[in-house]
């Protein structure tokens, strides 16, 4: 039995214990790191709790996940396309078989994956740049927190908005393994070409490093590792359910390449230019953004420039950390940007950009180390995840006070109580959308559409029961801003 003398002593060793780690730098990296981790559930909660953004290309991706959770089909490829993994579909298939479709299921995993992605940014910045808690957090926090266009986008199941930001990152801390990184290159390189950028910027940071020729064998190994996984994802792919449409397209340049970068997308990416969420998908009334920043941050970045490039220059071990590695990928997206992209303009390509969001974390940390940048930068980042948190804030107050109508809701639940199974719309974006809210109680295809051959096959064989889903035809039923058409008799 314990007796006075020992439990006194047991309790001194724990309040020891506690004032150790209260007065080390524990305390702060945990503050720290609770922060991001808030940020990424807050811009992420009105996306994945109330649905803010879902459309027809998500719902393929919850189809597909339903499929696996089923036993119907192993997808590898995402329905209709010859790129894209099913990386979504696989994340979710798990959720699905135990608690049903639903979009905030067919999101979380998303949100998992900005976890991930934060906390290996952490391990990376802390590792290779030796940036204080407080210097990490504030280089993370436009990826923890950023806009509400582009947080809308890195829970978006498409397959190609935070899936590769998550390989690239991963990718730099695998860079000693070259198993595991012709593995991560592989898998990311299947999922979208675009990430072959990491591989090149390790290649442009061993050659600037002159170990190029030294690390040989390891560059070879790597680049054998990473065909033999992309040969045999291509292999399955191309046996994989629904493989077919068509494979990436490239663009050219043109006069609008450089100002749909400089000028549309990169303000929107970065929550400086203000925009109605509804031209972006997102059910609100609100327009966010702020102009002003844009101008803000343009001056910050060119002081930045000015001292890394003539003040305080780079060290060259600074030009092997993942500042430098974020920086070059971020480059050279740009530039594939302006000359392939399609449509330089549309804002729907902000997918294609959100690859700067690692090149603004860099740069943001190799200012954070200069006591002359500090201020200034924490200043600008302050301001920047404030006017993003605060139209955060704007919307999950329409979300709580007055949620916008979602009319793909209205019509899924009116197809559901009139018993109604087989559906045909007119539009590609109605079908799945309402397939996925009724969980397939109501089986919807579109014209000209083969995303989901089964769908077909299924409307075809009851054509006495199909229902027709337009914007006006006579005798319809008017349901929110369609008419529901009865089968023809």
């Amino acid at each position: 039995m314990l007796g006075p003398a020992t439990d006194w002593a047991a309790s001194s060793s724990v309040r020891d214990r506690a004032s150790d780690w209260l007065g080390s730098r524990n305390w702060v990296i945990a503050l720290a790191l609770l922060v991001l981790l808030v940020a990424v559930c807050v811009r992420a909660w009105v996306f994945v709790v109330h649905a803010a953004h879902f459309d027809s290309d998500q719902a393929v991706i919850g189809i597909m996940g339903n499929d696996l959770a089923e036993a119907r089909e192993l997808p590898w490829y995402t329905y209709g396309r010859r790129y894209m993994l099913a990386i979504g579909a696989w994340l979710c298939a798990p959720l699905f078989v135990l608690f049903g479709m639903s979009i905030p299921l067919l999101k979380l995993p998303l949100v998992l994956l900005n976890f991930a992605l934060v906390g290996m940014l952490w391990i990376g910045l802390r590792r290779t740049e030796k940036t204080s808690p407080m210097q990490t957090l504030v280089s993370i926090l436009p990826i923890a927190l950023p806009g509400v266009v582009t947080s809308s986008r890195l829970v978006e199941q498409g397959g190609g908005n935070i899936e590769p930001l998550v390989f690239l990152v991963g990718a730099f801390l695998l860079r000693r393994r070259p198993v595991w990184l012709g593995i991560c290159f592989g898998f990311a390189y299947l999922n979208r070409e675009f990430t072959l950028l990491g591989l090149v910027a390790l290649g442009l940071m061993d050659l600037v490093q002159r170990r190029i020729i030294e690390r040989w064998r390891e560059q070879v190994l790597t680049l054998g590792v990473f065909g033999v996984v992309a040969a045999i994802g291509r292999f399955i792919g191309a046996h994989s359910p629904n493989y077919y449409g068509p494979r990436v397209e490239l663009g050219k340049f043109t006069p609008d390449s450089i100002p749909g970068l400089f000028v549309h997308q990169l303000p929107m990416l970065l929550g400086a230019s203000e925009t109605s969420l509804e031209a972006f998908n997102v059910r609100s009334t609100l327009s966010v953004g702020h102009g002003w920043l844009y101008t803000l941050l343009v001056v910050w970045l060119v002081g930045v420039i000015a001292v890394l490039g003539f003040v305080r220059r780079l060290e060259l071990a600074e030009l092997d950390g993942i500042a430098t590695y974020m920086i070059l990928i971020a480059g050279g997206q740009s530039l594939a940007f302006i000359l392939f992209s399609p449509a330089a303009l549309n804002p729907m390509l902000l997918r294609y950009v959100l690859v700067l969001l690692l090149g603004a974390v860099g740069v943001i940390a190799l200012a954070m180390k200069r006591p002359l940048l500090r201020p200034f930068t924490a200043a600008a980042v302050g301001l920047l995840s404030v006017s993003g948190l605060v139209d955060h804030a704007r919307l999950i107050n329409e979300y709580a006070t007055h949620p916008p109508r979602d009319d793909f809701a209205v019509l899924a639940r009116e197809l559901v109580e009139r018993g109604v199974r087989f559906a045909e719309a007119d539009d590609y974006w109605v079908a799945y959308h309402v397939s996925f809210l009724t969980r397939e109680q109501v089986i919807v295809t579109a014209p000209r559409d083969e995303r989901i051959p089964r769908y077909r096959e299924l409307v075809d064989q009851h054509r006495g029961e199909r229902y027709r889903i337009r914007d006006h035809c006579d005798g319809g039923v008017p349901v929110a801003r369609w008419q529901l058409c009865k089968p023809a008799l």
